[in-house]
């Protein structure tokens, strides 16, 4: 599986780094985050590399302190280990999808009911839009962003 955690209020670097070293445990192939930083803007990155080489590569805190994740007071970051498509940088999440950001654990068994997608998790970013997001068979453990900044979360038969 992978994992997902999420924070509100201060966090530091030291914490941010440690969850995406801890959540190497679940997922080892990618990692990513999502926040909303210190001018009130969503930034979003991610890589496919281990999430130690993720806070090794110094993208967390190399921002400066009023846009670096770290100085954050919303967000969320995830490791994956992949249950479908390949492993790169296009597959890690968080993944878009019209504004919202989003980041999934878990497999949604129907996926191809709702397009054409390499990684089952991408068929999600429609669903959040339509808020239809009970209709996504399988386990589901979800925490999103959504263009206002609001910071969502769901699971369906999966932990957060």
């Amino acid at each position: 599986m992978c994992s997902i955690f999420a924070w509100a209020g201060e966090i530091g670097p030291e914490v941010l780094e440690d969850l995406f070293v801890k959540g190497e445990m679940y997922g080892r192939k990618s990692a990513g985050v999502a926040y909303i930083n210190g001018r009130g803007v969503l930034s979003a990155f991610k890589d496919a590399v281990s999430p130690s080489d993720f806070v090794k590569s110094g993208r967390l805190t190399a921002a400066s302190n009023e846009d670096s994740a770290w100085n954050s007071r919303l967000g969320f970051g995830h490791t994956r280990a992949p249950t479908h498509g390949r492993v790169c940088a296009e597959n890690a999440h968080p993944v878009g999808h019209n504004g919202i950001v989003y980041a999934h654990n878990g497999v949604v068994i129907n996926h191809a009911e709702f397009g054409n997608y390499e990684v089952d998790s991408q068929a999600l970013g429609k669903l959040i839009e339509q808020r239809r997001i009970g209709d996504a068979y399988g386990s589901v453990g979800l925490v999103w962003f959504t263009p206002d900044g609001q910071l969502h979360c769901y699971r369906a038969s999966q932990s957060l």
